[in-house]
């Protein structure tokens, strides 16, 4: 019997294997999760509060690459636009936005990212608890602090409470999207640089969490050398005599020395020592210890782990190698890797989580970032901006295309679809302060501004002839070639002036057959 009991026991464990767990068809068996992370709150390891302590309120390298991040993502400000049209539209002043920028009456937007970052940073994710008026409209985000929070899946859903209990007060598990209502409840950020692959979704590791060890070596260089300073002779040695002493004379010695030579103002003593004593160390030296070289290799694995380059973050080892210049490149190209990336992830959650609170097809609207106030990318809008207007006065794009390359708003109706055109002179205009021409009562336009043939801009004249020799030399290539019986598309000519390069070409062609025609009677003369 008890052998037939052990068995019944292991049954209530044992599934059967393969097709036969009786899920539903096409069900994904992955979507399931182990009992206990549905009903026990999941917590952080190591602790959230042993990190933030190690790294954020000891190390001051730590904090400064914090900070830097977060004041990087906090440069670009919210913003949601209007998609239903060939040109995307920034809506000034949409609710989504409005509430970004005043998350709370004790915080703005540049507050909400920073501390958005720094919390994520630390503890691999940032929660902000969604609160509702009467109407069910967003009022308020408030931060929920990380070390307070734990988590629950729920029935194929990685996470679905935070229980978040403060100190001395009870818990509440606070669900993510209420389950009866389906009402956004928490605004959740966390990416791929916190995804802990043994708990998928219910845990996070943090990029201070990866390089805790890092830190807290770091960490006790840096004590080594305060206890140094508080106390002097730290370095361990061996003070040696040539007569034998006894335990009394030898504590004698080690008193006298400390008196002398111990603590802040006796380590810059000189060590006077009598016959046959001598002073052995027993540890290496500052020097032996090689402490810059080990303050490099650990900044660099930290700003490595941060995804921030070492010249960015100034570290030891960016500092040997810095130049103004290099230092200004690596900054652009930090904000166009990781900030742009940053920023990019933060719009699609603002998308998937609080955008449709606002408006029921979110695939007509479009949530990103201005950036055209963050200094460290205005050089590329400057190039962007030189670009654009050469592709335009060269013809290769519209005038709204062009617009768009700048950053610009488009021009309504059909102008915003031509060509660039060189400015021609018209005998005499006046323009209105609205832009009109008026006319004079003998029915002639007249003007104050004239234009003289002169004082047309060489530039443009210069760019129009070399692109119309351009297209003749592509016309005569066309002609030579197979593809003769098939038009040419013109573009910077006339048809007067095509109809001129065709007669051209024909005369020479007429020429070249008479003259070989001549040849081959001369060589058939001679013959």
């Amino acid at each position: 019997m008890g052998y037939i009991d052990q068995l019944l026991e292991q049954s209530r464990y044992i599934k059967p294997m393969g097709m036969e767990l009786g899920l539903p068809p096409g069900q994904a068996y992955s979507s399931y999760y182990p009992l206990w992370e549905s009903q026990t709150p999941q917590y952080i390891q190591p602790s959230i509060y042993q990190t933030v302590q190690s790294t954020f309120r000891t190390n001051e390298f730590v904090y400064s690459i914090i900070i830097k991040r977060a004041l990087a993502e906090a440069k670009g400000h919210f913003r949601v636009n209007d998609n239903t049209g060939e040109q995307v539209k920034e809506i000034k002043n949409h609710e989504l936005t409005k509430l970004i920028r005043h998350p709370n009456k004790n915080m703005t937007e540049n507050d909400f990212w920073g501390i958005k970052r720094i919390s994520q940073d630390l503890a691999g994710f940032s929660a902000w608890e969604i609160e509702y008026n009467v109407l069910g409209e967003p009022m308020r985000l408030w931060f929920m602090r990380p070390d307070w929070c734990s988590f629950r899946r729920g029935q194929q859903d990685p996470l679905q409470y935070i229980r978040y209990q403060p100190w001395g007060l009870p818990f509440m598990d606070i669900p993510l999207v209420d389950p009866k209502t389906g009402q956004q409840k928490i605004l959740f950020f966390s990416n791929a640089e916190d995804f802990d692959p043994i708990f998928p979704g219910v845990r996070f590791f943090s990029p201070a969490m990866h390089c805790l060890s890092q830190i807290e070596s770091d960490n006790a260089a840096t004590f080594f050398l305060r206890d140094f300073w508080a106390h002097g002779t730290h370095i361990p040695g061996i003070l040696s005599v040539q007569q034998t002493v006894d335990e009394n004379v030898a504590n004698d010695y080690q008193r006298r020395w400390m008196e002398t030579h111990g603590g802040v103002g006796g380590f810059n003593k000189p060590v006077v020592l009598g016959l046959g004593t001598t002073w052995i160390p027993t540890s290496m030296s500052f020097k032996d210890m090689a402490f810059s070289e080990l303050d490099a290799r650990t900044e660099t694995r930290i700003c490595n782990t941060f995804q921030i380059e070492t010249i960015v973050a100034d570290a030891r080892a960016g500092l040997d190698v810095s130049s103004y210049n290099n230092k200004k490149e690596a900054v652009k190209d930090w904000y166009y890797g990781w900030v742009t990336d940053t920023w990019a992830t933060n719009a699609e959650v603002m998308t998937t989580q609080m955008l449709p609170i606002y408006e029921e097809n979110t695939t007509k609207f479009l949530c990103d970032f201005d950036v055209t106030t963050v200094y460290a990318m205005q050089e590329d809008r400057t190039a962007k901006w030189t670009r654009a207007v050469n592709a335009w006065e060269k013809r290769l794009i519209t005038r709204n295309v062009a617009l768009a390359e700048a950053g610009l708003d488009p021009v309504t109706g059909t102008e915003g679809q031509d060509y660039y055109i060189q400015a021609t002179i018209r005998d005499q205009q006046t323009l209105t302060p609205e832009g009109d021409i008026t006319e004079t009562p003998e029915g002639s336009p007249k003007t104050s501004l004239t234009i003289p043939l002169e004082k047309q801009n060489e530039k443009q004249a210069q760019v129009e002839l070399d692109a119309k020799m351009l297209e003749k030399k592509n016309f005569k290539q066309h002609m030579k070639g197979r593809d003769a019986d098939k038009p040419f598309e013109w573009k910077h000519h006339s048809v007067a002036e095509q109809i001129k390069i065709e007669e051209e070409i024909e005369s020479e062609a007429r020429i070249k057959d008479f003259a070989a025609a001549i040849n081959r009677a001369v060589d058939a003369k001679v013959v």
